[in-house]
């Protein structure tokens, strides 16, 4: 056997453990990117909102600091409950983004149809990316890829 084969024979096994650490660091990192992209979309229509809708006004500023509090838990070492935290996040905020722009909601009758307002698809695709991050973090996790 030549130094070659033993070099390739040592580094094998590190492989997967290597390429899990690759996913991992693109899954946090597109999660906490999609976390700031949701709060600093929310900032512009934050004061606004809280003099049409109050309710709201006070969800996008809850937005905005949970958006900011888990960008930075994900980058300095997340956890379980920050994944979590991310998913229902974004998953709340696209649901009321689609009830807004559907159904309408109390105070903001005039968003309904208004589903290509720029900050909102800002707001959407960055939630969208946490989503796809937080739902690839689950399911790297079972496999163990």
């Amino acid at each position: 056997m030549t130094s070659t084969q033993t070099a390739t024979r040592q580094v094998a096994p590190e492989a997967p453990a290597s390429r899990r650490a690759l996913v991992e660091s693109l899954q946090v990192t597109l999660a906490a990117l999609g976390c700031l992209g949701e709060a600093s979309a929310h900032v512009p229509v934050m004061e606004s909102h809280l003099v049409e809708a109050p309710y709201v006004g006070v969800g996008f500023v809850l937005l905005v600091i949970a958006g900011l509090y888990l960008a930075v838990r994900l980058i300095v070492g997340p956890d379980e409950l920050v994944w979590a935290g991310c998913g229902l996040v974004a998953t709340v905020a696209v649901v009321g983004y689609v009830l807004s722009r559907s159904v309408g909601l109390p105070q903001l009758g005039d968003d309904v149809g208004a589903w290509w307002d720029p900050l909102g698809i800002t707001a959407v695709s960055c939630e969208l990316a946490t989503i796809a991050a937080v739902v690839g973090h689950y399911a790297t996790r079972r496999v163990h890829i």
